[in-house]
């Protein structure tokens, strides 16, 4: 609900934010698709395929999986799920 002023019955006015600064020199990146592995850059289906090994080995048992879970920071230390979100 609303916060509303009392004396005039009108809706109470947030403050402006101030505009963001853009860094000096900064520029739009561009995204790529290539990522360093282990020092080795991989790029499109090499990149493809380490990902898929890479999930077959976090999935391959479930303490594998809880491991990485936790390592991610989705489980506590005991197993359970953390709140991530507040609200």
């Amino acid at each position: 609900m609303a916060s509303m002023n009392s004396l005039t019955e009108q809706p109470a006015r947030r403050k402006a934010k101030a505009p963001r600064r853009k860094a000096v020199g900064s520029a739009p990146r561009a995204v790529e698709s290539v990522v360093r592995v282990s020092g080795v850059l991989l790029s499109g289906q090499a990149l493809l395929d380490d990902m898929d090994a890479y999930r077959r080995q976090v999935t391959a048992s479930p303490e594998a999986a809880q491991s990485f879970l936790k390592r991610l920071g989705v489980l506590t230390k005991g197993g359970k799920t953390k709140t991530l979100i507040r609200g």
